[in-house]
C-alpha cells in the first residue's frame, strides 16, 4: 500500500485545523488591531466544554457543539468587556494589550487543569468513531471531511466578506 495519498489527506486535514484557528487569530487582530494569544486558551476552553457537554452532561453531540459556542463566545464577550475594552478606554499599547491577554491565557490554562487535570482525552472513542471512506487510497473519516469543508467555506466567506463589501 502506498502511503503517500494518506500523507497527503492527513496534511490537509491539518491544514484545515490551522486555517480555522488562524483565521480566528486574524479575524481579532483585524478589529482589535493587537495579537491576542488568549485566542488558543479559549480554543482549549471550546474543547473542553464540548468534551464535558457530550461525555458527562451527555447532550447530543450537535447540542454540545452549540452550547459550547454560545458559552466561550460569551466568556469571550465578557473578557473583551471587562478587561480589553477597560485598557483600550485608557489608550494601553498593543504590548499592554498583549501582556493582559498572556495573563488571561495563564488563568485559563490554569483554570482547565484545575478542573480537568493533565489528562489526555478523547471526544469519541471505540466504537463511536465515524465511519471512514477511502478516497484514492487514502481513508478519511466524515468528521474529517467536515473539519476540510468548514475551513474551506469560511475562509471562502471571510475573502468575500474582506474583499467584496465595505465591511
Amino acid at each position: 500500500m502506498d502511503i503517500l495519498p494518506q500523507i497527503i489527506v492527513n496534511t490537509i486535514i491539518a491544514g484545515a485545523i490551522y486555517t480555522l484557528i488562524a483565521l480566528g487569530f486574524n479575524l481579532i487582530y483585524w478589529v482589535t488591531k493587537f495579537f491576542n494569544i488568549a485566542h488558543g486558551a479559549f480554543l482549549v476552553l471550546g474543547g473542553y466544554t464540548l468534551l464535558y457537554l457530550y461525555t458527562q452532561s451527555r447532550y447530543n453531540l450537535y447540542l454540545s457543539c452549540a452550547v459550547t459556542v454560545m458559552f466561550v463566545g460569551t466568556i469571550g464577550w465578557f473578557t473583551d468587556k471587562t478587561i480589553f475594552l477597560q485598557l483600550r478606554k485608557r489608550g494601553a499599547s498593543s504590548v499592554t494589550m498583549l501582556v493582559a491577554s498572556l495573563g488571561i491565557m495563564s488563568m485559563l490554562q490554569a483554570l482547565i487543569t484545575l478542573i480537568f487535570g493533565t489528562e489526555y482525552y478523547r471526544l469519541l472513542g471505540g466504537s463511536a468513531i465515524s465511519e471512514t471512506v477511502n478516497v484514492f487510497n487514502a481513508y478519511i473519516t466524515d468528521v474529517q471531511i467536515g473539519i476540510i469543508a468548514t475551513g474551506f467555506i469560511i475562509m471562502l466567506s471571510l475573502m468575500l466578506l474582506i474583499n467584496k463589501t465595505k465591511f
